[in-house]
């Protein structure tokens, strides 16, 4: 790789992260939790059995 590409690849892909990567995830965390932690106030647990369907999350 030739030096110079490599000396401005870094910050390039720094300034995209901080710039790009960083703000969508935020909005992305705003209308969606990736985690599925809203309460369920009928649930007595909530462990789930590997390998069993989910009644809160369908999978």
């Amino acid at each position: 790789m030739h030096p110079l590409l490599k000396l401005l690849l870094t910050p390039l892909l720094l300034l995209v992260y901080a710039f790009v990567l960083t703000p969508v995830a935020l909005v992305v965390r705003l209308f969606h939790d990736p985690l599925r932690r809203d309460p369920d106030p009928g649930a007595t647990t909530y462990w789930s059995t590997p390998g069993v369907t989910s009644r809160r999350t369908g999978r």
